[in-house]
């Protein structure tokens, strides 16, 4: 469901063809590593990670983070195109 917000928000399109979810810490508290690939509809993969006490919120931050590294490529290619 976060995933569904997060991309009817932003527009994102493409799939998640990865998600992996591990334990950084053995406590009671672990915090919890998301890794995810996803790929646009042009086949470019993309990557994402994150960590928090809670994987739910690690796992919208990774998706986030995949946002991030798309834009940071969108904005290099226009800086490419106006010089």
């Amino acid at each position: 469901a976060l995933y569904a917000c997060i991309i009817k928000a932003t527009g994102l399109s493409g799939s998640l063809t990865n998600f992996v979810i591990n334990a950084l810490t053995p406590e009671r508290e672990a915090i919890g590593m998301v890794n995810i690939e996803w790929t646009d509809l042009e086949g470019r993969t993309w990557y994402g990670h994150s960590s928090d006490t809670d994987v739910t919120i690690a796992a919208g931050k990774a998706l986030i983070d995949v946002l991030n590294r798309m834009e940071i490529r969108r904005l290099h290619q226009l800086r490419i195109e106006n010089n």
